[in-house]
């Protein structure tokens, strides 16, 4: 009985200090209980709190079920910081991953970049006949542009750090060049690719050649013309010829159409026309861009216009002069000026659609022969007979 005594007197003086369960609060009160009864102080449970035993009583029990408790909530005190993790490091992520991954089997994420630094993200892209598709776009560096050669779809500019979307339904299967339309740099033409449009199997019809273009037909050597250094510094004017007042009275067109006459050729006809025999060298050419003029269709020209100034003057200028932005990184050889007599004398349209179909081998000229239709190519051609023959005269 002695033991039971001791025990139980031990149980009647104890004191426990009491705690509220928190991660990272240790208020600590003094609670003093006397348990009379040695079975109901074993089973007696606080809730919501922990026993601990008053300094110098030990009680490795209490103590054990308090370290436990704490390794209960230790995930607790851990997860603020896990918190602060995810929106550091993995929220932005999450939110770049939830942007530039595809949506659907037609919904595509392009990233620009300049042509040096890798251009696009995705230069082959494969998509079904008559789904709509979707590009998703943005740049990387400066801002760039989006357009899709031979659809007639108006391009869209692409801004650093901003998402645009570009849809498009396709309706014919081929292969179609999409291409940035800023001059971004001077490798700027570089920055193309490629859409396979398919059928629901994956297929594109056996391609057949297309005949050849017809200034390969015609034998003429688009790369190399003849240079006339005597018409340096002559600048026909289509003013000045209509206010010369004289009709023709040869055929100043060759015999093989106005497509393939040289404002060379129809200035030695006019030269024997004996209408002109009062006329200097310099007042035949300003009839012969007066003439010239009257040919072009001005909703053509217009057109042409918009399309020189998207894709052209960044090299070419403005006016044609080839003192464009990006001239200074083409030197050898340089880029063509379009205002210059000595160079477009021996020129046609023939020729002229066949270089901007074809571009320029071994300089910087890109070709644009998977990009502008042959309508677009010939009102290309047309602004520039313009650009040649309007000096001296008021733009509209």
């Amino acid at each position: 009985m002695e033991p039971f005594r001791h025990r139980r007197a031990q149980l009647a003086t104890a004191a426990f200090r009491v705690g509220p369960v928190a991660s990272n609060c240790r208020l600590d009160w003094w609670a003093y209980l006397v348990h009379n009864n040695h079975a109901a102080s074993h089973r007696q449970r606080w809730q919501g709190v922990a026993l601990r035993p008053a300094p110098g009583l030990a009680n490795p029990l209490a103590q054990r079920q308090l370290d436990q408790s704490d390794d209960r909530f230790l995930p607790m005190k851990r997860l603020p910081l896990l918190v602060l993790v995810f929106l550091i490091l993995l929220l932005p992520a999450w939110i770049v991953w939830g942007q530039t991954r595809p949506s659907s089997k037609n919904d595509f994420a392009l990233v620009a970049r300049m042509p040096e630094d890798g251009g696009w993200s995705d230069e082959a892209i494969e998509v079904e006949v008559g789904r709509p598709v979707v590009f998703r776009l943005t740049s990387a560096d400066v801002v760039h542009g989006f357009a899709i050669g031979r659809t007639g779809l108006q391009p869209v500019d692409i801004e650093p750090g901003k998402w645009t979307e570009f849809a498009w339904e396709p309706t014919r299967l081929g292969e179609y060049t999409f291409y940035c339309t800023r001059w971004c740099g001077a490798n700027h033409w570089r920055m193309t690719g490629t859409i396979r449009v398919v059928d629901p199997s994956g297929s594109l019809p056996t391609p057949t050649s297309p005949p050849p273009p017809r200034y390969v037909q015609l034998g003429f050597d688009i790369d190399k013309r003849p240079v006339h250094e005597n018409l340096k510094g002559v600048e026909p004017s289509a003013a000045r010829g209509a206010a010369l007042d004289v009709s023709p009275t040869v055929d100043w067109i060759n015999n093989q159409g106005y497509e393939v006459t040289t404002p060379l050729e129809a200035w030695r006809s006019l030269r024997d026309d004996p209408t002109a025999s009062t006329l200097t060298d310099e007042q035949i050419w300003d009839w012969v861009a007066d003439l010239w003029l009257n040919e072009l269709d001005k909703a053509q020209v217009q057109a042409g216009e918009v399309i020189y100034r998207s894709i052209c003057s960044a090299c070419h200028g403005q006016q044609g002069a080839g003192d464009g932005v990006m001239a200074v990184h083409f030197s050898d050889p340089s880029v063509a000026d379009f205002t210059d007599l000595a160079q477009m004398a021996t020129a046609n349209n023939v020729i002229l659609q066949g270089k901007i179909l074809r571009g320029g081998m071994g300089t910087g000229m890109p070709y644009w022969g998977t990009i502008l239709t042959d309508a677009e190519m010939r009102s290309v051609t047309s602004f520039l007979w313009k650009l040649l023959f309007s000096a001296g005269q008021p733009s509209e």
